[in-house]
């Protein structure tokens, strides 16, 4: 956009301490003035744009975008509005200043006039004199080189006045930004990292863009300890409590990562909504994209449609493919509140179950490699220590329907509780 810079610095302006400032400068009583704040949107844009105050005016004229920037709709204010603003801002004086000239007082002697020392010595002379030269006058400024000084002095004030007042207005608009609840865009709300961390971040920047029909509002965060941490409890919270889901693989436990996904419906028919998390050294961002598309419907793992398994046992199994592998519930026994997620048209699967206060995860972990080793044909491909607080485990075995493939189950846990992670991936397995 060709004017983006200049437009997002008077997208963030705050005007309100300039209400303050021209409120006295003008009559309370009469017709009301409504045009200062575009006049002075309009100075601001002229100046980032470097026009002069007559060329900026046929400018603005002719292009609808900086009006609507400058908030103007109807009849533009002439170039004399703007003269009259910047005379009322800086208040010049015009009026020329003269010193009174000294007069040398006059000798008067009354009616009786003092006679002449020597009566008839007196006898006029007339001598031939060059002509006086006229007196020098004073240069003057002419009135257009008054109003060019104005102009400039006006413009050096206008910039000054920006430099100080738009870092402070920025700073005071990101402050505001980070207390909000919510992030808006199109008129959907998705939960802000305040609302589901429950305190607040700092903002660094906000950025919005429309591209290819795509409205994109990005929050940019300062950086924070244990921000992996951070960014996965924000995504399970858009994911448990304002119906996101995700669309591709979530791995927190690095300390850095990009482009972690989820989706979900928007409110208007035929728009879906994106929230993207990207964090790394210098700080973590979230942006939230929306666009035409639809939210294609996938069903849980327990509930996929496979026709080896049916009724009751959907609970028991995790489903990938047409293979079925058997749940932690079926193995062991444990009921734990969990979450089940199908992703890549099936193929992959992820448990999560949470543990219980008087749990020993690495054992009930244990207890179900064995069943999977001993009872569903499948072979440990990691060695593992199950006493330890946190660790993961790989077993694998070959699809039963289709040669190449191999079913490949992940097995995580940590004091919080167990992942389980299942693939359908290209492969065969080769004993050692």
């Amino acid at each position: 956009m060709e004017y983006q810079e200049a437009v997002s610095k008077v997208f963030i302006l705050n005007l309100d301490p300039l209400k303050k400032l021209m409120e006295p400068l003008y009559s309370a009583t009469g017709r009301p003035s409504g045009n200062q704040p575009g006049i002075f949107r309009s100075l601001v844009l002229m100046v980032c744009l470097g026009y002069p105050l007559d060329k900026w005016v046929v400018k603005l004229s002719l292009n609808p975008v900086l009006q609507l920037a400058c908030g103007f709709a109807g009849k533009l204010p002439g170039v004399a509005s703007y003269y009259d603003f910047i005379n009322r801002l800086i208040k010049l004086d015009e009026k020329p200043r003269l010193k009174p000239k000294k007069r040398k007082p006059r000798k008067k002697h009354g009616k009786n006039k003092l006679p002449p020392k020597q009566p008839g010595a007196y006898q006029p002379q007339y001598q031939q004199t060059a002509p006086a030269a006229p007196p020098k006058q004073k240069k003057r400024l002419s009135t257009g080189l008054k109003v060019l000084i104005i102009i400039a002095a006006a413009i050096v004030v206008i910039i000054i006045a920006a430099m100080i007042a738009v870092p402070f207005i920025a700073r005071s608009a990101l402050s505001s930004e980070a207390q909000l609840d919510y992030y808006e865009i199109g008129g959907d709300l998705i939960p802000s990292v305040k609302l589901a961390l429950g305190e607040t971040r700092e903002l660094t920047g906000v950025h919005t863009n429309v591209t290819n029909g795509v409205s994109t509002k990005q929050y940019i965060y300062k950086i924070v300890p244990a921000q992996n941490m951070e960014m996965e409890e924000y995504a399970y919270f858009l994911h448990d409590y304002d119906g996101f889901r995700f669309t591709t693989d979530a791995d927190f436990n690095r300390s850095e990562a990009a482009g972690i996904q989820l989706m979900r419906e928007a409110q208007e028919d035929g728009y879906v909504l994106v929230a993207q998390i990207d964090y790394g050294a210098s700080g973590f961002t979230i942006s939230i994209m929306r666009g035409r598309g639809t939210v294609e419907p996938i069903e849980d793992a327990t509930t996929t449609s496979n026709p080896n398994v049916s009724g009751p046992d959907k609970e028991n199994y995790y489903l990938v493919g047409s293979d079925e592998v058997p749940s932690l519930l079926l193995a062991t026994g444990l009921e734990r509140d969990h979450s089940v997620i199908a992703m890549n048209d099936g193929l992959k699967v992820i448990a999560q179950y949470d543990a219980a206060a008087d749990s020993a995860p690495g054992n009930d972990i244990g207890a179900y490699d064995d069943y999977l080793t001993n009872q569903a044909g499948f072979i440990r491909v990691s060695d593992t220590n199950f006493s330890q607080p946190e660790g993961r485990v790989e077993i694998a075995k070959e699809s039963a329907y289709q040669d190449g493939l191999v079913v490949l189950v992940t097995a995580e846990w940590d004091a919080a509780g167990y992942t389980i992670t299942v693939e359908l991936l290209e492969g065969t397995l080769t004993a050692d």
